[in-house]
């Protein structure tokens, strides 16, 4: 039989990247799997080629980086950057005839694509993960320097890809109408978990919020709905502290409200278990960029997989699943006063129900079912 191979880049640290550590599980039992990045994988049989990101923040660099975008000359900007150039390096010393290569997010994409024409990989499947362009669209410094970058690069190379997938429906179609590309939706749920729901204590409902202490994310907004909750509820913030400077604003933000408490985070793979004994996943998602206004993340499905009632401000892909579900309540606004008053109605056998209807979605939503879409894709380009 014949060793087909796959080359999986992500400038991320793939062992703590959810949706690219699952793209490494989905295939590593059918491929030879490489993978190119700022972390080992740490998966068994699984070479990894590690990046030094450290190297590749010179301050002169920086400067020499940042004229070439703000004077547009994004070519240069790309194949000039330390990076990409210590990814040529590596990839020619570890060379190997892949079959496909997997570019995850925009700043791969032009990798790929040199990867494929210089003759290491026949095929290349394009992960856009979001709408890149947009991603940061609420941060100045993006819309100054990355925008535009971004729409670059994806209009260059996009042609390149053999396929194209990212996590949600929306942004499928923005791309299939940008592109005039095809563009398969898989989604970011996580693998299936066989838990029941936890039964809920009369003393305290325990709500419980996890992710990146991320500044766009507005955490603090959640945390303010602890003005409004009635005595039954407690807050929980499982954060990572990605931003430190805002991670300490939140510990400090947290202090003033008696029922929030911020708690430590754990590792990737044992979110679902730790958090299965709260009751409400808490997820209020102001709509600052693109990417935020058509979320469908991670959380949303770890919190199902934990067998938790969802509690969501009316983000639409959210909602869909939330509504086909019948997984828990859903505010009109953004605004946390409002979410709080639909969770203040909630009755504790209303609750109950909910984190019973998990058991439904929880085997219908699943990382299984994924794989089989990715396994899918990936031989009909081989």
């Amino acid at each position: 039989m014949i060793e087909r191979k796959v080359l999986i880049i992500s400038f991320s640290d793939i062992k703590n990247d959810p949706r690219v550590y699952r793209q490494i599980l989905f295939l590593k039992d059918s491929y030879k799997i490489t993978s190119l990045g700022f972390s080992n994988s740490n998966i068994e049989s699984v070479r990894s080629i590690v990046l030094n990101k450290v190297n590749n923040t010179g301050v002169l660099h920086k400067i020499e980086r940042a004229i070439l975008l703000l004077s547009r000359n994004y070519e240069s900007a790309y194949w000039k950057h330390k990076l990409i150039k210590e990814a040529i390096e590596k990839i020619k010393e570890n060379s190997s005839n892949f079959d496909i290569v997997i570019a995850n997010d925009f700043d791969t994409l032009p990798l790929a694509s040199w990867v494929k024409n210089n003759g290491f990989a026949k095929k290349l499947l394009f992960d856009a993960h979001e709408y890149s362009p947009l991603q940061f669209e609420d941060r100045l410094i993006w819309r100054i320097f990355f925008m535009g970058y971004a729409k670059y690069l994806i209009k260059k190379y996009i042609r390149q890809a053999d396929k194209m997938v990212t996590v949600s429906y929306n942004i499928a179609d923005r791309y299939k109408k940008e592109n005039n590309i095809e563009c398969d939706v898989i989604t970011n749920a996580g693998f299936y978990h066989e838990l029941l729901p936890s039964t809920i204590s009369d003393q305290k409902i325990r709500i419980i919020h996890h992710g990146n202490a991320n500044r766009s994310r507005n955490i603090e907004l959640m945390m303010d709905m602890a003005d409004f909750l009635d005595s039954r509820f407690e807050m929980y913030f499982m954060l990572m502290p990605v931003d430190k400077r805002y991670y300490n604003f939140l510990i400090k933000y947290a202090k003033n409200k008696e029922n929030v408490h911020i708690i430590e985070p754990v590792k990737m793979n044992e979110i679902v278990s730790t958090i299965n004994k709260y009751d409400i996943g808490l997820f209020l998602l102001k709509p600052v960029n693109y990417n935020y206004a058509n979320a469908l993340p991670n959380k949303l499905f770890e919190f199902i997989q934990a067998r938790l009632a969802i509690a969501i401000g009316p983000t639409p892909e959210m909602v869909n699943i939330v509504k086909k579900y019948d997984l828990g309540v859903i505010a009109d606004s953004f605004n946390p006063k409002d979410l709080a008053y639909n969770i203040n109605n909630l009755t504790k056998e209303m609750i109950w129900h909910f984190k019973n209807q998990t058991n439904i979605a929880a085997k219908e939503l699943t990382a299984e079912k994924n794989k089989a879409l990715l396994m899918n894709i990936i031989d009909d380009m081989i």
